[in-house]
């Protein structure tokens, strides 16, 4: 299929033949974004940046941007965040900043393609949120780690020098 034109001029002669342009491609789609992944992915401590990469596609004209938003105050306020495209990954990246204790972070993700037709991950899935452990976990953590390491330390030594 095709669109056909043709002119008629102001004494009404009408062109021809007409002519038929071919080729044209009418994008109604939307870009597709898959599940998100963060690193750190498990527990995040205060003062400790977030990595978000997401795959975005679009196959009909292609993606034109990719914006992370996020939000620290449950949707009072969002600050946005461009998606950097990494070629060698094919993933749109973006880097959250540190956080202070017991913040809860919840991010979404909007897609535009070329023809202007959008998509948006709207942050209500569980792996849109996360929360920065208080700091008095986070001293928990250490301290259990520590210990373990020490115990670790004193079981080796028995088996080895006894």
């Amino acid at each position: 299929t095709g669109l056909e034109y043709w002119s008629i001029d102001k004494a009404g002669n009408e062109e021809l033949p007409h002519k038929i342009l071919t080729g044209i491609k009418l994008d109604k789609t939307c870009p597709t974004i898959k599940t998100p992944s963060r690193t750190p992915d498990g527990e995040t401590f205060p003062d400790q940046s977030v990595e978000v990469s997401v795959e975005v596609t679009d196959a009909v004209s292609e993606v034109n941007n990719v914006t992370l938003s996020y939000t620290t105050n449950d949707g009072a306020t969002w600050t946005d965040l461009s998606m950097n495209y990494n070629s060698s990954i094919n993933l749109y990246e973006a880097t959250i900043p540190s956080q202070p204790s017991s913040t809860q972070v919840r991010y979404k993700i909007v897609s535009y393609d070329h023809a202007g037709n959008n998509a948006t991950l709207d942050g209500t899935e569980p792996y849109c949120t996360y929360q920065v452990i208080p700091e008095f976990l986070q001293l928990l953590i250490m301290l259990l780690f520590m210990i373990a390491t020490l115990l670790a330390v004193i079981v080796y030594r028995r088996k080895h020098f006894m």
